[in-house]
């Protein structure tokens, strides 16, 4: 069994309260609140066709799919599961979203927590969260999307969908597996093993530097990855997952109702503060 560390802290996803803080409040924001937008590049609906997905070389067929999906619009369903001989943890993530034009808007939820659901609008380059700890009711954090961190192994910024597309998009070891059904769709499975840099990617310092440091010392846990294709070549389910000796963790993410045109409307000025950064179980 390899050697347990602080990584079991950063693997976990749940805090005594469950609760999440913010760093750096600001006075409201003064700008006029945006108009609503639609998606303007749709890449067609999901296929439903049960034929045979082309083979191709297996890395080059995840690269490419992983592409694609980064150019439409999804449904976003996300389950963050964390396993433990004593329970089962699971943080569910749900929402329509404009890959191709960064925006989207998710609900985030985790029963079992102090702080039970978060809402997020991604929007011109920002993050609004609503329903953080420290802030009053219906305000909404506002952070810069691209400076945001993630602050839990096999997390993403502020729940970022884009992120795990950029994880496994660099998969080594990728071999293609049988055919399966996803959402009514033949699809091809692939597998592989995720690099400690996209692992490590935009994670806090410090949990990067812990996670770096078990990597070093265990080099025999690798961190596998599956992405799952559709005829159409675009990626519709990816799953990546950490075991160590006592603790299980996965992100599974499927996209529905790809090329569905996504509305979104950031939040009004009035009701937005900005923070410097968000830390708690819910936002990753």
């Amino acid at each position: 069994m390899p050697r347990q560390s602080g990584l079991l802290a950063v693997i976990a996803l749940l805090c005594a309260a469950g609760c999440s803080t913010v760093t750096g409040t600001a006075a409201p924001q003064s700008s006029a609140t945006a108009p609503a937008s639609t998606s303007a590049t749709p890449a067609g609906a999901a296929a439903t066709a049960t034929s045979a997905v082309p083979v191709t070389d297996p890395a080059t067929a995840v690269r490419e799919a992983v592409a694609a999906t980064g150019r439409t619009s999804v449904q976003i369903n996300q389950q963050l599961q964390i396993d433990t001989d004593e329970a089962k943890h699971t943080i569910t993530i749900t929402g329509p979203f404009d890959l191709a034009e960064g925006r989207g808007q998710l609900g985030v939820d985790f029963p079992e927590g102090a702080i039970s659901h978060i809402d997020e609008v991604f929007a011109a380059g920002k993050v609004y969260v609503r329903g953080a700890a420290d802030m009053p009711d219906g305000t909404w954090a506002g952070l810069d999307r691209e400076k945001a961190v993630a602050h839990y192994l096999l997390r993403s910024p502020l729940n970022d969908p884009a992120h795990i597309l950029q994880q496994v998009s660099t998969l080594t070891q990728v071999t293609r597996g049988g055919e399966e059904e996803v959402d009514g769709t033949r699809t091809a499975h692939y597998s592989g093993i995720l690099t400690d840099d996209a692992l490590t990617a935009r994670l806090a310092p410090e949990v990067r530097d812990e996670t770096q440091t078990f990597l070093s010392e265990n080099t025999d846990v690798p961190v596998p990855a599956d992405v799952w294709v559709d005829p159409q070549g675009r990626a519709v389910k990816i799953r990546i997952g950490v075991e160590t000796s006592d603790i299980r963790s996965s992100n599974t993410v499927t996209y529905t109702e790809l090329g569905k045109a996504v509305a979104v409307t950031p939040p009004a000025a009035k009701d937005t503060r900005t923070v410097t950064d968000l830390t708690g179980v819910l936002v990753g």
